[in-house]
């Protein structure tokens, strides 16, 4: 009814508008457009902006059933891309968890936010910059995080958040056996609940004291890697964050809401309860001794492959180990899909789904074995990561682009999506276009760093660079060589394709200078 008896009120100034027309004439067509952009500006003013849920998985890859891998059972994350729009080609600007998370939540690039590794502060480099929930902060939203954002402890910017549903306690990062896991998550009284990074595991596991003694990523730290746990759902840090966001999303809204989620997993340690375990069988997973294939490049002796303690040096492990890290793996993405189930169900319940934009993605993949395991690298589990976008009134349900595509993308096409102004002095470009237009290009060139690496990725070839002492290149052409094991850079007929990428490489590599530039004088300006 009120809609109705709005558009009588409309309706009424139209007619008076039109009959001061007739009687006066040409002296009433000033007075006829004021009338006309008052009420237009009434009606857009009265237009509710949409709600944005931002949900971050922890070293995700592209091995989800919506994604073709029919081995994982991911029911939910399934569900969210047949409801909207699944992006088949995008790529994290670079493979590990604070660069890429400072990058798409600042709009910017890794070369500028200077945070090439897990320790860092964008606001080194970049002192005035506007992150994405402080953009939606400054255009009358509340922003809130839930959970595993930004990361590790006091790495966080605090000013982008009106309120921390579940955070990292902060810690001495000089202390060597500090622990950087510890959570606190808010609870329905008020009170807030400490997970200790030792306390999750709980592990079912009859080698569990074994596993335990198994060198951990964590200075200092003897914890295991992955395994059934004995806790429930709710009794796992991810299970109480989506308890958090559920019970914010049943809280009065007096302003439309920026709700970013955090998952952990499936992060190692690949520990998940026992229920998601069950669903797989290690014996039923791909038994591959990667190391003696044909033909793979030797990464390790070229220095670009991963060494990641957390499995086993230099990523190597052996087939019946492989089969069994993966299926970990697996559980841990079907643990995660049932808390992003959680929380869906509960904004359909609400009925906030009919004015919320979600948004999905992993903020890095994770090697499964073909390059040895976990990351940083710059092969494609490492860069390429789901992106699922769901949009009230624009997505078409189950559709999906291969379009190229960049995480530091997703700011300026939320800005769009919500009819919020551009925003200045970020890299990333909107893809709302390809959303409303299937048919359109979009980029032609995306790009990815590991800080001594770099990686150019054009629709059918990439190109990387690795510059450490001296310089070693590699091209795969990605529709013949999808695992990239076969380097074509000496092949003489694709001379012209390299000459191009490494073009475009340098091109960028301008770009970026002439941006930290700009950036170092607006930061002293503003500094002063």
């Amino acid at each position: 009814m009120e809609n109705f008896s709005e558009q009588k009120k409309t309706n009424s100034i139209f007619k008076g508008a039109i009959h001061a027309f007739k009687k006066y004439k040409y002296p009433a067509i000033n007075a006829l457009v004021l009338l006309c952009a008052g009420s237009f500006k009434l009606l857009a003013q009265e237009k509710p902006k949409m709600n944005v849920l931002f949900i971050i998985s922890d070293d995700l890859n592209t091995h989800l059933n919506t994604y073709g891998d029919a081995r994982v059972i991911s029911p939910n994350i399934d569900r969210l891309a047949s409801q909207g729009t699944q992006f088949n080609s995008a790529y994290v600007n670079y493979p590990l968890s604070l660069p890429s998370r400072s990058s798409f939540l600042t709009g910017v690039r890794p070369e500028r936010t200077k945070v090439l590794g897990n320790r860092g502060n964008f606001r080194d480099a970049l002192p005035n910059a506007v992150t994405l929930p402080g953009f939606f902060h400054n255009n009358g939203y509340v922003s809130v995080s839930c959970g595993k954002v930004l990361y590790p402890p006091g790495q966080d910017d605090t000013t982008s958040w009106d309120m921390k549903l579940a955070d990292f306690q902060e810690v001495d990062p000089t202390k060597p056996n500090a622990s950087w896991g510890n959570l606190l998550i808010l609870q329905p009284d008020g009170s807030r609940r400490l997970f200790e990074f030792n306390d999750v595991d709980q592990l079912m596991d009859p080698e569990r004291e074994k596993i335990r003694s198994l060198p951990s990523h964590q200075p200092g730290e003897k914890v295991h890697f992955w395994g059934p746990s004995e806790l429930s759902d709710d009794g796992m840090p991810d299970g109480q964050i989506a308890n958090a966001a559920c019970s914010f999303l049943e809280s009065k809204h007096d302003k439309p809401f920026f709700l970013a989620i955090g998952f952990m997993k499936p992060h190692v340690h690949f520990v998940a309860p026992k229920k998601y375990f069950d669903l797989y069988s290690v014996g039923s997973m791909p038994s591959n001794d990667y190391s003696s294939l044909p033909g793979l490049i030797d990464l390790d002796v070229l220095g670009l492959q991963n060494t990641s303690n957390t499995l086993k040096p230099k990523g190597r492990l052996t087939p019946e180990m492989g089969q069994r890290a993966m299926s970990s793996y697996f559980s841990c993405i079907s643990f995660m899909d049932e808390q992003v189930g959680k929380v869906l169900n509960k904004l359909k319940e609400l009925n906030l789904d009919k004015n919320t934009i979600v948004v999905f993605i992993g903020d890095n993949g994770f090697l499964l074995g073909n390059h040895g395991w976990g990351k940083p690298t710059l092969y494609e589990d490492d860069v390429r990561v789901p992106l699922i976008v769901t949009a009230p009134g624009l997505t078409k349900p189950g559709s999906s682009l291969n379009q190229l595509v960049e995480l530091v993308d997703i700011y300026p096409s939320l800005a769009e999506l919500c009819g919020l102004p551009s925003p200045t002095n970020i890299d990333g470009v909107s893809f709302v276009p390809l959303m409303r237009d299937a048919n359109s290009k979009g980029k032609q060139v995306v790009f990815s760093t590991t800080g001594n690496q770099r990686m150019v990725r054009t629709a059918k070839y990439k190109y990387t660079v690795y510059n450490e002492g001296e310089t070693r290149e590699q091209l795969f052409d990605l529709e013949e060589d999808p695992l990239e094991m076969n380097n074509l850079i000496n092949n003489t007929s694709l001379k012209s394709i390299l000459n191009s990428h490494r073009t475009i490489l340098s091109r960028q590599l301008v770009f970026e200078q002439e941006a930290i530039e700009r950036d170092s004088v607006a930061g002293e300006r503003f500094r002063k």
